[in-house]
């Protein structure tokens, strides 16, 4: 480094000293904020993700600041002017603010990494190797960010109005063409699911395009500041006139009309079954496509007609909301799809409408998809909204306004029983409910409901049925926008507080007390009883010679043996080396026979992976008097 790079180095680092400051401190406070916002919402499948998030928003926000401060501040001020007045080469002073900006970014951005990787290496193997293939990926985004924010920084006036065009050309690009603009360049490089699971392949594809992309940028910049001596870049630091701004703004009218008018349409329409073999019971509408059906689909459009209807004392509907059913015969239960979700039009749910061996669980899809919809996606965002939420639903589908008897007043009930199963397997703790995700993993989508169910039911028990139903109105009462306003309002209002101001006890107070409320359960002979026919599954993989070879076989032994007449499926798919949530309707499925005192269910899993393949799973068995499935044991295993 020679003299002159040294003193125009230093003046810059006088210069900027108190901005850099600022700058490093607002990417730790976003990191910090970053990693407890995934936390809290469920939504981190590894901490290493945290680094891709941070570099798409968070780091050209802090390369746009950066760039106004070194290049267009110092020109509209013509502070150049000293320098170029020294025996410095023409351009050599823009070369010395274009490497300091580098140097500035790459380290905020490693230094992010960096603590993204020492969080996650608390829960997973990170290789040599695989930090390399990061630490690549990272220099070689900055690069191409930094050359292209210091080229619009060196258009002043004018980078706003083109870094607005070119953002809407990526737009059209990645609307109206065959290109995925997520898979180009600088954006697959940063892609949060590649960042921080590829470990072994090296992206040519996106390196080459980033590096292209950050050398014509570097390219135009070094054009610009050569250009008329200079002068040019002095010239553009000038602030906009009234003619340019009014220019500005006929192209911005004009963009924002091709985007409306030329934009994707929208898939908002009305819920429409047509008129022939259609049964409409208020807000309801069952379709039974002949009139053999019609007595089912009168049933069902009753029910979903009363409990629509007092559930408008919870929550404000569309004048044209509408819940409308498809008849689709042979539709397994908890199998149930939506056809159509509209905030505005209703839902288009299908199901058979012939079984009623399972309508507590149909009615709880039915008024998950409802109210998720009413709250444009926000009730699964975070918890323990999402918690109450899918608790809420089964609990309308089984009892709508009426209140229900106090727990274990009435009886043995199926619903308590499958969630005193969840309990035990599971248990009623704040992590438990924290991390909703797992929990809904380990029993299964339909005990995880009961046990979520469960909790509304002890929270009447503790509060009474009114005051479980201000919290539901707390919860659902609210306009939703579907925008950051939703986001900034639960953020201000934590759903914790919510619970308070409508039920008058903390949380933590309801967990304690539903808690208490299933181990006085787990006390009484006749529950403990039905709730001992639902065992516990272990899982194990072995290899065994086989007819062709060697045989890989999945066991599940269990904890006591099955009752005559139970139905098992065996669920199982290959899963990547990290761990994200399962999805039963992704995994293959191998029906088991069993028979009675049945004490290990296996199967086959040959031909299918191969070793060192990760692959996941589940267990679940049907007892002969119930309808829905329950989940017995999940894992986790790599083939040997």
């Amino acid at each position: 480094m020679n003299s002159a790079t040294r003193a125009l180095l230093g003046k810059e680092l006088s210069q900027h000293a108190p901005l850099l400051l600022s700058l490093g401190a607002f990417a730790l406070l976003s990191t910090f904020m970053l990693v407890a916002l995934l936390s809290r919402t469920g939504g981190l499948t590894s901490y290493l993700s945290v680094a891709s998030l941070f570099a798409m928003p968070t780091l050209v926000l802090i390369a746009a600041v950066l760039g106004q401060q070194l290049i267009v501040r110092e020109y509209a001020s013509h502070s150049q002017r000293f320098v170029e007045a020294l025996p410095v080469a023409r351009g050599h002073h823009e070369w010395v603010k274009w490497g300091l900006g580098y140097v500035v970014l790459l380290g905020i951005s490693v230094g992010v990494w960096l603590y993204a990787a020492s969080l996650a290496a608390r829960h997973e193997a990170i290789s040599s190797r695989f930090m390399a293939l990061m630490a690549l990926r990272l220099v070689v985004y900055v690069f191409v960010l930094w050359s292209f924010v210091f080229t619009l920084s060196c258009l002043g006036r004018l980078r706003l109005g083109i870094a607005a065009l070119t953002a809407a050309a990526l737009y059209a690009v990645d609307a109206y063409t065959p290109v995925e603009i997520d898979r180009f360049g600088p954006f697959a490089l940063m892609d949060a699911d590649q960042f921080a699971s590829e470990r072994t392949r090296i992206p040519v594809r996106a390196l080459s395009e980033s590096l292209i992309v950050g050398g014509l940028a570097l390219a135009l910049s070094l054009y610009f500041t050569r250009l008329q001596e200079g002068s040019f870049l002095e010239r553009l630091s000038v602030p906009m006139s009234a003619r340019d701004k009014s220019f500005v703004l006929m192209l911005a009218v004009v963009a924002l009309g091709a985007i409306t008018l030329f934009g994707p349409e929208e898939d908002d329409f009305p819920v429409d079954l047509g008129e022939r073999h259609v049964v409409v019971d208020g807000r309801a509408r069952v379709s039974h496509v002949e009139p053999r059906w019609r007595d089912d689909a009168l049933d069902v459009a009753a029910y979903l007609g009363s409990r629509t209807r007092a559930l408008e004392s919870i929550l404000s509907m569309p004048e044209p909301f509408t819940v409308g059913v498809t008849f689709a015969p042979l539709v397994e239960p908890m199998e149930y799809d939506v056809d159509h979700a509209s905030p505005v039009y209703g839902v288009l749910v299908t199901a058979d409408i012939t079984r009623t061996d399972d309508r507590d669980y149909f009615g709880a899809f039915v008024y998950h998809e409802v109210l998720d919809t009413l709250m444009t996606g926000r009730t699964t965002s975070m918890e323990p909204l999402h918690v109450l939420h899918d608790g809420f639903a089964l609990y309308w589908a089984a009892h709508g306004d009426t209140p229900p008897p106090t727990i274990g007043s009435a009886g043995v009930e199926p619903l308590l029983v499958r969630a005193l199963y969840g309990f035990r397997a599971v248990g009623i703790t704040a992590e438990g409910m924290r991390r909703y995700d797992r929990t809904m993993e380990a029993l299964g989508d339909a005990s995880a409901l009961a046990l979520t169910y469960s909790g509304w039911r002890s929270l009447v028990d503790e509060v009474g049925h009114a005051r479980a139903m201000d919290l539901a109105r707390h919860i659902y009462g609210q306009p939703y926008h579907g925008d950051v306003r939703d986001w900034w309002h639960d953020s201000l209002n934590p759903m914790e507080d919510k619970f308070l101001q409508a039920t008058g006890i903390t949380w933590q107070t309801h967990l304690t007390r539903w808690r208490k409320r299933f181990e006085a359960l787990e006390g009484r002979p006749a529950w403990r009883q039905a709730a001992d026919r639902f065992p516990v599954a272990e899982f194990s993989l072995s290899v065994e010679p086989g007819p062709l070879g060697s045989d890989i076989v999945l066991s599940a032994p269990l904890s006591r043996p099955l009752a005559a007449g139970t139905e098992c499926s065996l669920l199982h798919t290959r899963i990547a080396w990290y761990d994200t949530p399962l999805s039963p309707r992704g995994m293959r499925e191998a029906r088991i026979a069993v028979r009675d005192g049945d004490l290990t269910i296996t199967t086959l899993l040959s031909g299918i992976y191969g070793s060192g393949n990760r692959i996941a799973g589940a267990l679940e068995c049907t007892p002969a008097d119930l309808a829905v499935p329950v989940r017995l044991g999940l894992t986790r295993l790599t083939i040997p």
